[in-house]
């Protein structure tokens, strides 16, 4: 890959039409519904804290009753297709 011409986001107009992007980086928590979840021991299994920069398009914090609910599912969905 030859890096050229920039400022894509995602990659996107990019030539080869490859995707990326950069997952779970503290510093790059600044956009909402972004997340950066932080396992201190390194072990899940240990415990750790989640991180949420909230939608606020209300004007005001999430609730107090909000949830966040863990998968152990790594894909969610996976939409292949040409259309």
């Amino acid at each position: 890959m030859n890096w050229t011409i920039g400022g894509f986001q995602g990659a996107r107009g990019a030539h080869n039409g490859a995707e990326y992007w950069i997952d779970n980086a503290l510093a790059l928590l600044d956009n909402p519904n972004e997340f950066f979840l932080d396992f201190p021991s390194g072990k899940p299994e240990d415990g750790g804290y989640l991180y949420y920069f909230a939608n606020n398009t209300e004007g005001k914090p999430p609730a107090s009753t909000d949830v966040f609910a863990p998968t152990a599912l790594n894909t969610l969905f996976n939409i292949k297709g040409n259309s």
